[in-house]
């Protein structure tokens, strides 16, 4: 059998999507978080001189920089505007739909549409070059002045800055020992707490840090500072573990404090019992009653911290959340409104337009501000854009999650992101990107606007499907109001939940309690 091999040209017609740099720049600039968003207008306005600051105190007659706009109306000078202040809200009446226009285009490709050119009246006026490098050079200069130093400032910076747990234990240590060698095996000690107040490094670690090793310090000298170091504030710093840690703060306690009898003996010898509720264990190997277990229990609870050490945790540590929307009740409806007031107000300035079309302009000089102008058209576009989006898309949740808003978790709406992104005629992942993230300022909280989507369980009686968060809601307030002897079950918790229609399995009951940081019923029985 012979095979021939033969080779051809062919000519072969496909389609396919191509994620060009614009369109992943504007996909970006969607998904942006508010705080995010105007990071990226600040560079804007720093790196490209086409843009400029349209202040509320500008005189009508000049433009950010102090330049003139001879010869640009008024109309065509807002055109050029994008003013996150001027946004207007829509209102949503209760139980009504907003008539809603589509965007140009469903899905991402709509992100793939070229921008409108603003279009200038030719004008003929010289252009004065020398006073036009000036304002470029003084514009290209903006960043440094944004970052004068003041000796004012700087003085505040340092006079309020927060206190570590390090630095004061460090402080404690200062007046605590006497003598060098202490200090120095204390500040080694110290570096080893971590943030919850534990040592973390054993004492063979200690010796062999770098600034011990050369002074051949002992274990026991090593010890003696970590005996004088638990004895800081806050009470149980430096301890190894749960049950030092506890013991520590139960020997701080004044001596005229009422303690549980066999107290101590449960932090040094039954602490994973107790951890366990093994409540009967502990009272037959203390020959002590349950319920003087349970004393014990609420002893520690009340009195002791088992993180002695996130007293000094630092705040700024911590990311501030700040709402892209804000829904807020105005008579019998709700009110949308973006938050886009922290956003520079920026506008194209008129004056590169005249120096476009000027007759004695330089090549180089023209090819410059044609392609800062086409990114300044674009960026504009872009903003305007995501913000008519993230509105349509939080307009279409508050509709449907009306119910919610007044009455609470327990009238939550099941919602996906599909039923969305019909409706306002969008791509499904154009709504992800809208609503990853983001977070709304409500009558019920500041909530990330994912939480508002939520599958359904089918409702037994014939009636709407029930939202899951509104079945983990239900479960969490059946446990709430348990008898504190007798715990609901999970299986009980399935019949109840059965006989108000909603049919659901026992292991998704236990999802849902455990999803919400419940302990089982076994954990969660009092013995008073």
């Amino acid at each position: 059998m012979s095979m021939n091999i033969n080779n051809s040209l062919q000519i072969k017609q496909t389609q396919k999507l191509v994620m060009t740099p614009r369109l992943l720049q504007r996909i970006q600039i969607l998904q942006m978080p508010i705080t995010e968003l105007l990071t990226e207008v600040q560079k804007q306005i720093l790196e490209n001189p086409v843009i400029e600051v349209r202040d509320d105190d500008m005189s009508s007659s000049g433009n950010a920089q102090g330049l003139p706009e001879e010869g640009v109306s008024e109309a065509q000078s807002e055109k050029y505007e994008v003013q996150g202040a001027d946004v207007k809200s829509e209102e949503i009446p209760a139980g009504e739909k907003i008539s809603e226009q589509p965007l140009e285009s469903d899905g991402v490709s709509e992100y793939e549409k070229e921008l409108e050119t603003v279009e200038i009246e030719s004008e003929n006026n010289e252009i004065d070059w020398e006073q036009y490098y000036d304002d470029l050079e003084k514009t290209t200069h903006r960043e440094e002045k944004e970052f004068e130093w003041s000796e004012q400032a700087s003085f505040e910076i340092f006079a309020f800055a927060e206190k570590t747990l390090c630095d004061h234990l460090l402080e404690q240590l200062n007046a605590a020992v006497f003598s060098e060698k202490e200090f120095k095996i204390g500040k080694v000690v110290i570096g080893y707490i971590d943030s919850g107040g534990y040592l973390k490094a054993a004492t063979s670690e200690i010796a062999a840090h770098p600034d011990l090793k050369s002074d051949n310090i002992s274990a026991g000298e090593i010890d003696d500072v970590i005996e004088i170091i638990q004895s800081f504030d806050p009470s149980g710093v430096c301890a190894r573990d749960a049950a030092e840690c506890l013991l520590l703060q139960y020997y701080s306690l004044d001596e005229d404090t009422p303690k549980p009898d066999k107290l101590e003996e449960i932090l040094k010898n039954h602490l994973y019992d107790i951890s366990e509720k093994k409540y009967k264990n502990v009272a037959h190997a203390l020959s002590i009653t349950v319920e003087q277990v349970q004393q014990c229990v609420d002893f520690i609870i009340k009195n002791f911290n088992p993180k002695p050490g996130l007293k000094y945790a630092s705040s700024s540590d911590n990311s501030t959340i700040v709402p892209e929307v804000f829904i807020e009740k105005s008579g019998g409806r709700y009110v949308v409104s973006v938050n886009d007031y922290d956003i520079p107000r920026i506008r194209l300035n008129p004056r590169y337009e005249k120096i476009l079309r000027s007759k004695n302009a330089q090549p180089e000089v023209l090819a410059f501000i044609k392609e800062k102008l086409d990114k300044a058209r674009f960026i504009l576009k872009s903003i305007e854009q995501r913000r008519d989006t993230i509105k349509k898309v939080v307009e279409c949740i508050v509709r449907h999650q009306f119910d919610f808003f007044e009455h609470g978790i327990s009238h939550f709406k099941p919602l996906i992101l599909n039923e969305v992104a019909n409706e306002v005629e969008l791509d499904e992942s154009t709504v992800s990107r809208v609503t990853s993230g983001k977070y709304a300022q409500t009558p019920r909280g500041v909530l990330e606007l994912k939480y508002f989507f939520s599958a359904g369980l089918r409702s037994t009686t014939g009636g709407e499907d029930v939202s899951t968060k509104s079945v983990k809601e239900l479960i969490k307030q059946m446990i709430l109001k348990e008898p504190s002897n007798k715990p609901l079950s999970d299986q009980a918790i399935v019949d109840s939940l059965a006989e108000k229609g909603i049919q659901i399995a026992r292991r998704t009951v236990t999802k849902y309690r455990e999803e919400q940081n419940i302990p089982p019923s076994s954990k969660r029985k009092r013995f008073s």
